[in-house]
């Protein structure tokens, strides 16, 4: 990833409500999960794992190039 336009490009892969993104029994899990005893735990990947894809200097150059981005 070395451009804007790519990484819109990979944000339209990325789609967070695209059906696929969750397996087919996600209602039946989070029923399942409602009632639960237990604490879950929840990971969330930082805008730092895009610069395993982008590079770290990429990501740096794309904030400078682009400012708002980190807004959309």
């Amino acid at each position: 990833m070395e451009s804007r336009a790519d990484w819109e490009d990979m944000k339209r892969r990325y789609d967070p409500a695209h059906p696929a993104r969750l397996p087919e029994a996600a209602a039946a899990a989070g029923a399942k999960l409602k009632n639960r005893q237990h604490a879950i735990a929840f990971v969330s990947r930082s805008l730092l794992a895009v610069a395993g894809v982008a590079g770290f200097e990429n990501l740096c150059m794309m904030f400078c190039d682009d400012p708002g981005s980190s807004r959309r």
